[in-house]
């Protein structure tokens, strides 16, 4: 029998990976699957403009590290002619989480 467990911080989330799995799916279909639904299930925390990494150990063969991280626009520029970051609070339930937006906060691959 095989195994399989994908976390997430939304169920709907968490079940597509799942699903992805139960269909016979590989971990990295299973990451996919959950990425994209986190598109609607998590908006605020996810998108296509994310960035970030994926070790992939292949059965029998060398491990991959996927980097797809981002950079953002004017990092190590004149810090007066960089774009405004503007504080938003988001509530999370009992949790409030503050975010900085607007043009200097979009990641560009």
């Amino acid at each position: 029998m095989t195994r399989g467990v994908v976390a997430a911080g939304h169920s709907l989330t968490a079940e597509a990976g799942a699903s992805a799995l139960r269909a016979g799916g590989n971990a990295v279909d299973a990451a996919l699957a959950a990425m994209c639904a986190s598109f609607v299930c998590e908006p605020l925390l996810t998108g296509l403009g994310a960035g970030g990494y994926m070790l992939v150990g292949a059965p029998g063969g060398d491990d991959v590290l996927l980097d797809f991280f981002v950079e953002a626009p004017g990092r190590g520029g004149d810090p007066p002619r960089r774009a405004e970051l503007v504080p938003v609070s988001i509530v999370f339930g009992d949790v409030v989480q503050i975010f900085h937006v607007g043009a200097a906060s979009v990641g560009t691959y």
